[in-house]
């Protein structure tokens, strides 16, 4: 009904990264062809709150959702406003150059497509600062170990050194409400989360150590063993890498040694079960 507009007052949001400087991205998509952003998290954490928009959405409604970034400890960071779209790359990358511009160098955007989006970025108009910032980008645990191998080990943060209350309050309110509901709610948010901070990090300090203490004694038991150094555990990972890389193909005899143990399983199983099925 156009209500939303016609409160002309501006809400000024430090969470908000402007439509303006998102439109400044709007063309990179295009020097990286095929590439569509989907869900995220920015590590800056990335979370996109809307993650199917209905074409016919997009062309009747300005506003269709948003995409916010939050750190690794859950505090909101950023926020997009998606207008007449689907997740497009555009905000991711005026995301990540967002949180460049704010943190500095030797950050990390932890994205479930970081891989293909570390791509996006490389051919974007932000890649230089990223490469002379030394920016990273991972793909997060949960999504990583669904993921292909080969992206595992070189994304994947194991080899690497939101609520919607608000949602009623805004469906019908002009853009300065919708907009300063979601700030006040961002930063309530973010104010608990500073409340539980040191409770998270003094438990997850502690499980550390209490895995360090457990695991050690039988790591250093077998690395005398086998004769194994910390290094030895680096080259692993660079050597298997190296492998899926170069692998075109299934070697045939890896296919076979599979299906022979796979038939050991099944006669396994079989003489399990037929001495039972005489009870």
């Amino acid at each position: 009904d156009g209500s939303g507009h016609a409160d002309e007052h501006c809400f000024t949001s430090s969470y908000l990264i402007s439509a303006d400087k998102v439109k400044q991205f709007k063309d990179d998509v295009h020097l990286h062809p095929g590439t569509h952003a989907a869900a995220a998290h920015v590590e800056s954490k990335t979370s996109v709150v809307v993650n199917m928009i209905a074409e016919n959405t997009t062309n009747v409604f300005e506003q269709t959702g948003v995409f916010v970034s939050a750190c690794h400890h859950g505090i909101i960071q950023t926020l997009v406003e998606m207008r007449q779209s689907g997740e497009l790359t555009k905000y991711a990358i005026a995301t990540v150059n967002k949180l460049i511009d704010v943190y500095g160098p030797n950050g990390v955007t932890d994205y479930d497509i970081g891989c293909s989006f570390s791509k996006t970025v490389a051919a974007s108009s932000i890649a230089n600062k990223v490469k002379r910032l030394n920016h990273c980008f991972i793909v997060n645990s949960f999504h990583g170990h669904t993921h292909n191998r080969r992206c595992q080990l070189q994304y994947h943060t194991l080899y690497q050194e939101g609520s919607n209350a608000v949602a009623p309050l805004i469906h019908h309110a002009s853009y300065f409400h919708w907009l300063q509901f979601i700030d006040l709610q961002f930063d309530q948010r973010d104010q608990d989360r500073y409340q539980e901070l040191s409770q998270f990090l003094y438990n997850n300090y502690k499980q550390a150590l209490d895995i360090i203490n457990d695991v050690t004694p039988a790591v250093e038991e077998l690395k005398v063993q086998l004769d194994l150094t910390d290094a030895d555990f680096q080259c692993w990972n660079v050597e298997e890498l190296e492998y899926l890389t170069s692998l075109a193909s299934e070697v045939e005899y890896d296919s076979q040694k599979t299906a022979y143990v796979e038939a050991l399983q099944s006669l396994m199983m079989a003489e399990y079960v037929i001495p039972l099925s005489t009870f």
